[in-house]
């Protein structure tokens, strides 16, 4: 879902000028706003998701908001550089703007937040601390500042940059200003539920490709030797035997096709040619890659 464009102004004043990007994480539907020309009482949280955590932030120092909860108890303070505002969006809640100046925003869907702990390891969503008033984490505001490029010209090569913004604030976010921040227990020697997820995707995604165990337990945030071995223990067999295996299934797969050749199929699988995919699928399966063709559909 798109957030409708925002633009906000006063009897007299300039439109407040609302910049988007969304980042395209699978399942997270984080966005990300910057509001420029923001005048006393226009309102910091305009057209927010329901059921989200909006985090602001200010740029510039000393900006000033008036965050009225349920509009019964309205309290003044500061948002100074370094510092943000966490806003849980589920209950009545209204931020305004007071003086001029410029915010930025994150709305993170709670349902989004909770799938990433779970994924890296939480048994269940934490509890987060929101605040009234501005608390300094300087990572934070300056994980949102770093998009200052992107709002300025979304069509730039940043989806990537924008993707990965998500995810950072999203685990420092539960990492920071979570109430329980202990992740769910891993048995020594085996990889967290989400390594493995990262790392069975990672080979799944990249099966025509060239990469190493090293890329691997890079992404995954391990040592080569510890990742090995606790793939190995947590799989059963070692990641690159593990790759081989999906590999030659891939390979199964595209020899129904019988106009694809031997050594077509092989390079859309990732090997080096056809001697090492025969050599690879014989190892795997007791037969090599024509035999097993012929046998199961009966062409060469």
């Amino acid at each position: 879902m798109t957030i409708p464009s925002l633009t906000l102004a006063m009897p007299d004043e300039p439109a407040v000028d609302v910049r988007q990007l969304k980042a395209s994480v699978r399942g997270h539907g984080v966005h990300f706003l910057r509001m420029r020309g923001l005048t006393s009482n226009d309102a910091a949280t305009g057209l927010s998701q329901r059921n989200a955590l909006a985090v602001l932030a200010s740029p510039e120092s000393a900006a000033r908001v008036i965050y009225d909860d349920a509009r019964a108890t309205g309290r003044r303070c500061d948002i100074a550089r370094g510092d943000v505002l966490l806003v849980d969006l589920r209950r009545p809640s209204d931020i305004r703007y007071s003086g001029r100046g410029e915010l930025l925003r994150a709305d993170i869907p709670m349902a989004g937040l909770r799938t990433f702990a779970l994924q890296h390891g939480w048994r269940e969503m934490p509890d987060l601390a929101t605040s009234d008033c501005g608390r300094a984490d300087t990572t934070l505001s300056c994980l949102l500042a770093s998009l200052g490029p992107y709002f300025d010209d979304p069509h730039r090569a940043g989806s990537l940059v924008v993707d990965q913004v998500a995810l950072s604030v999203m685990a420092h976010l539960l990492s920071t200003h979570a109430r329980r921040t202990t992740p769910a227990s891993v048995p020594k020697g085996r990889l967290a539920g989400w390594q493995e997820r990262r790392a069975r995707e990672l080979i799944e995604e990249n099966l025509a490709s060239d990469f190493s165990v090293e890329w691997l337990a890079r992404q995954c945030g391990l040592s080569v030797s510890y990742f090995a071995r606790a793939f190995r223990e947590t799989v059963g067999v070692p990641p690159y035997q593990w790759m081989l295996e999906r590999r030659v299934e891939l390979a199964k797969a595209l020899m129904k096709d019988r106009v694809r050749s031997l050594t077509d199929v092989a390079l859309s699988c990732g090997f080096a040619d056809q001697s090492h995919f025969s050599r690879a699928f014989s190892r795997v399966t007791g037969v090599p890659p024509g035999v097993w063709r012929r046998n199961e559909f009966g062409h060469p």
